[in-house]
């Protein structure tokens, strides 16, 4: 849970620097807010509504679209809407090519769904366009974890512990991976 409040709070601050830029966009805007303050309230099906209402809007810049779009993806894998969710990611990255944070929100998704290898995939994506993004390297530690890759699980945990030394959660996951790898297990329940 707190990795995807971390997940959350990333979102909100890079989609409210990129759109308040953009002060002329107010419909989408604040539309999009509107959405946020209903997605904090737990309001899944609103903030989706508010999403969609931002993105219709047509006033959104590419970057504030991609945001958006993530945040809507975001929602609906809360919901349980995983296909929605995918197909948000995805035209989130087509309109910001490059941008890591819809390759982690769509691995985290693949994570949920139990597919893995797609998670560590998209998590690998992500890191190779920003090397210095700590929840890149922390899903891809889940995805490894759970899929029994234990010694890249202690790695990719080594490395977001090391760039937040405070998080507990950090410190937990590499904690649990490092016996597992020094064990021999190589998968999960072996």
């Amino acid at each position: 849970m707190r990795l995807a409040r971390t997940f959350i709070a990333m979102m909100v601050t890079v989609m409210v620097v990129g759109m308040t830029t953009a002060a002329a966009f107010a419909g989408g805007l604040n539309l999009a807010k509107q959405g946020l303050a209903a997605q904090h309230e737990g309001d899944w099906p609103k903030a989706i509504d508010l999403y969609s209402q931002a993105l219709a809007a047509g006033d959104l810049t590419s970057e504030s679209k991609a945001f958006v779009l993530g945040l809507r993806a975001n929602a609906y894998g809360a919901t349980g809407a995983f296909d929605k969710s995918m197909a948000d990611f995805a035209v989130a990255m087509d309109a910001v090519p490059g941008e890591s944070a819809p390759y982690v929100g769509r691995s985290i998704v693949y994570r949920q769904m139990g597919d893995y290898a797609h998670a560590i995939e998209d998590a690998s994506t992500a890191i190779a366009h920003s090397p210095a993004y700590t929840l890149a390297y922390t899903n891809r530690g889940l995805a490894n974890f759970y899929a029994g890759n234990f010694a890249a699980a202690a790695e990719d945990f080594t490395h977001s512990q090391k760039d937040d030394p405070t998080e507990p959660d950090f410190v937990l996951w590499l904690h649990l991976s490092r016996p597992r790898r020094s064990a021999g297990c190589g998968r999960a329940g072996g």
